[in-house]
């Protein structure tokens, strides 16, 4: 993997998304799907296990 995904720029701008998150999703059931499940799964079948478990910023709205 490289290109734009591991250049500085791109780590400062995920950096500063994890910085302006509030709030962090600790329960990946959904109504019908665990996303974690389902990551495990796909990770283990196609990747060998090998990917890290993306943390992705949940925004609240008022």
């Amino acid at each position: 993997m490289g290109g734009f995904a591991s250049t500085e720029e791109y780590i400062a701008v995920l950096l500063d998304i994890d910085l302006i998150a509030e709030v962090v999703a600790e329960d990946p059931q959904g109504k019908f799907y665990n996303l974690n499940e389902l990551f495990d799964k796909v990770n283990h079948e196609y990747f060998a296990a090998s990917l890290t478990k993306p943390s992705l910023p949940v925004f609240l709205y008022h």
